[in-house]
């Protein structure tokens, strides 16, 4: 299983390199990026920051003393979640994965939790400036939240994908593709691919080359398989204003198209996956106001009026005996925000269905968080040992101050735990500028630090910002 190593980045201006030192007053803190070839999430370090390396470039460092610097901080930290990013040598791309797994010792995140139940590899779609394994850090943070583990890479010709010529040609493409499952195969979980609009003919080519490969395929908004397909985008989807004004990517549209000729998963020149592996489960989502379908168009953006008058499926079920195609009503090629009538998200739903899961826990997950009761107990001197000792749940306290940032990252977390583990958990928080006697007698250096305690006794100890899965393990240990 590929490990992801952690690489510290020099801090200074007035504060520890490893975390905050609490002092009653903000700190400065700047981030002095040095230039590097790799970084992934900096576990354990609440002065860190996710930097991205994307050939040369890193995202801007947090200055938590400023408030437009700790605003935009927050920002890119409610984008990421529990999504981390590094610039991969091995495959020559900007690599976006779930960062779930416990660090170890040395500071090194697996790829693949070890404990998720499952594995989903991300394709993205083609030809414009936006096109980016990044464009799934929402669904790789909901099936992060659901137990699985997900990953995403920028593709050749796209954003800081590959750029090797080489990568003309689908054999060599589909031979990238397969390291890459590979790798993700090393944890010895289920894995699925998932792509959107270009990515299911990515997906689709490679089970049709590798039937045995992977267990799963979620194809969503598919576009251009049959020749009808190919003829309406060029008379009439390319005339569409439905995707707002994205700058076009005129290298990663030839290269895409280049491999769409090249592909032959769709032209009877192989074996129908589905037959070859029975157990291939294959899943198409697409709309029936779908841009790239034909239908009855119109308005300002000359776009479907109407449902769509070519049915995909014939085509489908004909390449794909067993694959399962839905059209879900109402809703075009940019499906994401969608919800079904049962209140499902339809493409968590589709995920979930792939991987055999019942999709009305996504629902369940997400009323859950909504209610308003999340308890925090806010202790003191005063009624600390009262709290800790008399709950026969593990407690976890956050020993915090107003001026800490990282603390302010994690609180949303930490609300989160506090609904999910009602019953089986208690949060707690300790100001340490209001109970300095605690932070002294727990010998507090520096906050965030969490502390589990189980019958009276600290059984944890955790520094620095902390994701809601290593929390929540620290608490199931504890039980």
């Amino acid at each position: 299983m590929r490990i992801v190593k952690t690489q510290w980045i020099r801090l200074a201006v007035n504060v520890l390199v490893s975390w905050l030192p609490f002092s009653g007053q903000a700190a400065t803190v700047g981030l002095l990026v040095e230039p590097i070839n790799q970084v992934s999430s900096l576990s354990g370090n609440s002065c860190s920051w996710q930097l991205t390396h994307t050939r040369g470039y890193a995202e801007p460092s947090v200055n938590w003393a400023n408030d437009r610097s700790y605003i935009e901080g927050m920002q890119r930290a409610e984008q990421f979640g529990q999504v981390a990013t590094y610039f991969s040598e091995q495959w020559d791309t900007q690599v976006y994965f779930t960062r779930t797994a416990i660090p170890n010792s040395a500071g090194e995140v697996s790829l693949i939790d070890p404990d998720s139940k499952a594995v989903f590899i991300f394709v993205h779609g083609s030809g414009t400036k936006k096109s980016s394994g990044r464009n799934y850090i929402h669904n790789m943070n909901t099936l992060a939240n659901l137990g699985f583990s997900a990953l995403a890479f920028d593709m050749p010709f796209h954003a800081d994908g590959p750029v090797d010529p080489k990568l003309n040609y689908s054999n060599h493409f589909m031979e990238w593709v397969r390291q890459i499952v590979l790798e993700a195969k090393k944890a010895g979980k289920p894995v699925y691919l998932a792509g959107h609009s270009f990515g299911p003919e990515v997906a689709l080519e490679f089970v049709a080359q590798f039937p045995k490969l992977v267990d799963g395929v979620v194809a969503l908004s598919p576009a251009g398989f049959t020749k009808e397909l190919d003829d309406w985008y060029e008379n009439y989807t390319t005339k569409m204003n439905f995707g707002g004004e994205v700058p076009e990517n005129e290298k990663g549209g030839e290269w895409a198209a280049k491999m769409s000729e090249q592909f032959i998963w769709n032209k009877s020149k192989t074996a129908d996956p589905t037959l070859v592996n029975p157990r291939l489960r294959i899943r198409i989502l697409s709309g029936d106001r779908e841009e790239y379908v034909p239908a009855p168009v119109g308005g300002p953006n000359n776009t479907p009026i109407g449902p769509n008058t070519y049915d995909i499926r014939p085509p489908l079920k004909q390449m794909l005996r067993n694959a399962v195609v839905t059209i879900e009503p109402g809703i075009g090629h940019y499906l994401f925000d969608f919800v079904d009538s049962e209140g499902n998200n339809v493409v968590t739903r589709e995920l979930l269905l792939v991987a055999g899961e019942d999709p009305a826990q996504a629902k369940n997950l997400i009323d859950k968080r909504r209610k308003e009761n999340m308890s925090i107990l806010n202790l003191n001197q005063d009624s600390f040992d009262a709290a800790i000792n008399s709950n026969t749940e593990p407690v976890l306290v956050d020993f915090w101050a107003e001026w800490c940032g990282p603390c302010k990252m994690i609180a949303p977390v930490l609300k989160e735990i506090a609904t999910e583990q009602a019953g089986k958990a208690v949060i707690a928080k300790v100001n340490i500028d209001e109970s300095p006697e605690l932070a002294v007698r727990f010998g507090i250096t520096g906050i965030p630090t969490l502390i589990v305690f189980k019958n009276g006794k600290a059984t944890t100890t955790l520094r620095g910002v902390q994701s809601n899965s290593v929390m929540v393990k620290a608490l199931t240990a504890a039980a």
